[in-house]
C-alpha cells in the first residue's frame, strides 16, 4: 500500500450524480435513492487541505459536471493551484481534441523519486468526466482550468472489475488475503479521495463508506494526505468489501450490471438501491480466476472517446445579420438566397426604411428557418434579443452582407472543437484570398465573428456591457487579447496547431521509456522499418533488463553511443520536459530528440 503523498492524484468527489449507471462503478452510480452535492465550504476546505501535495488535484462524480455550482469550484482550484500553461492548445479550434490534450499532458508530466523507484506525475487540477451536455457548457473554465482530463464518453467498449466481492464470500484466508489486499493494484496505482464525510486512503472506501453510511473518514484537514499504511487503521475494513484486490472477471461498463457476491448482494437487498430494485445486480459466485481479465483502466484514457461527441464537436450553427445603413432590400433578399441552404438557422435584424413590416412577415412566411425582427435603435441590443433567441450555448456566426461564405466552411467547422469562450474573427486586411470565404467590397475591418453567448466575456459584461456596445469594434473588446483568435488563420488556411514529428526509416533510434508508449513507439519503427538500437529508462530497477530483446539501459550508458552507434532518441514518456532537458545537458541536439504523438 501507498501513504496518499506518494500518489499521482487525491480526488475530490464532488457528487456522485451520473448520467450513467456503468457496470461495477467505482462510486456505485444507481444504488443511491437521493445523489450529494458536496458543500461549497467542503469543497473549499479539501482543497486547502490538499497544500503542499505535488500531484494532481482530482475533480470527480459520478460526473462533476453535473453539480450546480461545478464552475465555481474550478475557478477556486484555479486561484489556488493556477499554473501558466506554456501553450493552450484549446483557446483555438483544434479538429484533433485528444491529440492536443496528450500535448497538454506530456508538457506537464514530471519525473520524481518515491518507494516504488522513478515515477511520473502531473502538478495541478485534473477533471474525471463523462462528457455530459454540461462539458459543453463549461469547456471554456475546463481547458482554462484543469492540466489533466481522464474523459471518457461510454461511447466505446470498456470493461470493470467487480466491486462489491467480499473475499470472505470466496473463501480467501486471513494469510492470503493480507497479502492480496496490500498488494492491491487500485490503491497502489489510482487515488486516495475526500467525500463529504471526510478523507480517505482510498477512493472506493469513500465510495462504500458512502452507500453503506459509514463513520465517515478522517477529518478534512492540513497534511491528511501524509498518513502512511500502518496509520490507515480502522478504514481497512472497507477493503473487506471490495474485490478489487482480487483475482475476477470483467464486465463491460454498458452492460449496466454490477457483480455483487452473496454477503453485498443482502446488504443491497436490505437498502433497496435503485439499481438492486431495477436487477441490475447478479451474484456472483466464482472464486478467483487464474487468468483474469487484465483492468489497464488507467493506460486507455486516450481510448475512451467517440469522434462523435457534441460535448466536445458542435451540431449546428446559427447565422445572423445585422443590417448597416447601405444595405438595401435587394441585399437582404440576396443575403438570405444565398446561406438558406446552407445553414440551418438565420437570424436577421434590419431597419425599417431597408424592410417594411408587411415584407418582414412575408419573408418569414417564405422562409421557414428563418427570423427577421426590426433593427434595434442600439447596436448591442440586437445581440442581447439573438442570445435570447439562439440560447446560451449557440454558436453564432455574425456577419454581414458583404461576406460569402462557403458551405464547405460550414461543414468543415463542425469538425473541430470550438471553445465557446473564444472570439474567432475573421478579416480581409490582409488580401487572403481563399475558395471558402469572399468579400463582396474593400471592408477593411473584421467583418465576421464566430462566437458563444455563453462565453464568459459575456457573461462578465453582462446584459448592459453588451446593450452599450456601439459596434462590432466593441464588441469584440469585451474579450480578452488572449481569447480572440483569426478564423481564416486556424480553418480558411488549413493551419494545424502542432505537427508530430515523423518516424524515418534512415536513422537508428534509441527509445527513452518501456512503459505503454514505449511499446507504441517499437510498433511505429518496426512499421516504418528503421533500427533499434536499445531502450533507455530512468527507473533504476528497469535498467540492466530487456526489453522486446532490447537491452534497457541507464541514461548515462547512452550519452558516449550518441552518433556513434544512433542518430535520435524518441521519448515514449509522458514526462518530456524532464527527459528532453536530461538529453540536452548530455549534448544530444534539439532535432534529433523526438516525441511523437502516438
Amino acid at each position: 500500500m501507498r501513504s496518499p503523498e506518494e500518489m499521482k492524484t487525491i480526488q475530490i468527489d464532488i457528487t456522485n450524480a451520473c448520467i450513467h449507471n456503468c457496470s461495477n462503478c467505482t462510486r456505485m452510480c444507481g444504488h443511491h435513492k437521493k445523489p450529494y452535492f458536496m458543500s461549497w465550504d467542503t469543497f473549499k476546505r479539501a482543497v486547502d487541505s490538499l497544500d503542499g501535495f505535488q500531484g494532481i488535484i482530482g475533480v470527480m462524480g459520478g460526473e462533476p459536471t453535473l453539480h450546480p455550482e461545478f464552475e465555481r469550484f474550478a475557478q477556486y482550484l484555479d486561484s489556488k493551484y493556477a499554473q501558466k500553461k506554456e501553450n493552450n492548445y484549446f483557446i483555438e479550434p483544434t479538429k484533433n481534441f485528444m491529440r492536443d490534450r496528450k500535448l497538454e499532458e506530456r508538457n506537464l508530466t514530471y519525473s520524481y523519486d518515491s518507494t516504488q523507484g522513478v515515477n511520473q506525475r502531473i502538478k495541478g487540477p485534473g477533471l474525471w468526466s463523462s462528457l455530459a451536455s454540461n462539458y459543453n457548457k463549461y469547456y471554456e473554465v475546463i481547458q482554462d482550468v484543469f492540466r489533466y482530463q481522464c474523459l471518457n464518453d461510454h461511447m466505446i467498449s470498456s470493461f470493470h472489475q467487480p466491486i462489491l466481492v467480499s473475499r470472505k464470500d470466496l473463501g480467501i484466508p486471513d494469510e492470503e488475503w493480507y497479502s492480496l489486499r496490500d498488494h492491491c493494484w487500485m490503491q497502489n496505482v489510482w487515488s486516495a479521495s475526500i467525500t463529504p464525510k471526510g478523507c480517505f486512503f482510498c477512493e472506493v472506501a469513500g465510495a462504500l463508506d458512502m452507500l453503506f453510511d459509514g463513520p465517515g473518514g478522517w477529518s478534512i484537514e492540513s497534511d491528511w494526505w501524509k498518513r502512511k499504511p500502518e496509520e490507515f487503521g480502522e478504514q481497512l475494513q472497507w477493503c473487506e468489501l471490495c474485490g478489487i484486490a482480487l483475482n475476477t472477471r470483467s464486465r463491460d461498463a454498458n452492460e449496466e450490471i454490477d457483480d455483487a457476491s452473496v454477503t453485498l448482494y443482502k446488504m443491497l437487498e436490505k437498502l433497496q438501491t435503485p439499481k438492486f430494485k431495477r436487477g441490475q445486480v447478479d451474484i456472483y459466485m466464482n472464486k478467483q480466476e487464474e487468468q483474469p481479465r487484465k483492468f489497464e483502466y488507467h493506460d486507455n484514457n486516450f481510448n475512451r472517446l467517440s469522434r462523435n461527441n457534441h460535448a466536445i464537436y458542435p451540431s449546428k450553427f446559427w447565422l445572423m445579420y445585422i443590417s448597416d445603413e447601405k444595405d438595401t432590400y435587394d441585399d437582404v433578399r440576396q443575403f438570405i438566397e444565398y446561406y438558406k441552404d446552407v445553414i440551418e438557422n438565420m437570424i436577421l435584424f434590419v431597419s425599417d426604411t431597408i424592410v417594411s413590416r408587411i415584407m418582414v412577415d412575408k419573408l418569414t412566411d417564405e422562409y421557414q428557418n428563418i427570423s427577421i425582427f426590426s433593427k434595434e435603435t442600439r447596436w448591442g441590443e440586437n445581440i442581447n434579443r439573438a442570445h435570447r433567441i439562439t440560447g446560451e450555448l449557440a454558436n453564432i456566426f455574425m456577419i454581414t452582407s458583404k461576406v460569402r461564405i462557403e458551405k464547405e466552411l460550414f461543414e468543415d467547422m463542425k469538425l473541430y472543437a470550438i471553445n465557446p469562450g473564444t472570439l474567432h474573427m475573421l478579416t480581409n486586411s490582409n488580401d487572403k484570398n481563399n475558395a471558402k470565404i469572399t468579400f463582396l467590397d474593400s471592408v477593411k475591418e473584421e467583418r465576421l465573428f464566430l462566437y458563444n453567448p455563453w462565453a464568459l466575456a459575456l457573461r462578465k459584461a453582462g446584459y448592459d456591457g453588451i446593450s452599450y456596445c456601439k459596434n462590432e469594434r466593441e464588441f469584440m473588446s469585451l474579450w480578452t487579447s488572449e481569447k480572440r483568435v483569426y478564423l481564416d488563420d486556424v480553418v480558411l488556411n488549413g493551419r494545424e496547431l502542432v505537427n508530430p514529428i515523423e518516424i524515418l526509416p534512415d536513422f537508428k533510434y534509441v527509445i527513452y521509456g518501456t512503459g505503454t508508449y514505449g511499446e507504441k513507439a517499437y510498433e511505429k519503427i518496426m512499421e516504418i522499418g528503421a533500427e533499434i538500437i536499445c531502450y533507455c529508462d530512468s527507473d533504476k530497477r528497469k535498467q540492466q533488463t530487456k526489453k522486446k530483446d532490447y537491452d534497457v539501459l541507464a541514461p548515462d550508458q547512452i550519452e558516449n553511443m550518441y552518433k556513434k552507434e544512433f542518430d535520435k532518441v524518441i521519448i515514449a514518456s509522458l514526462a518530456y520536459k524532464d527527459i528532453r532537458n536530461k538529453l540536452l545537458q548530455m549534448g544530444i541536439v534539439d532535432e534529433d530528440i523526438i516525441a511523437p504523438i502516438f
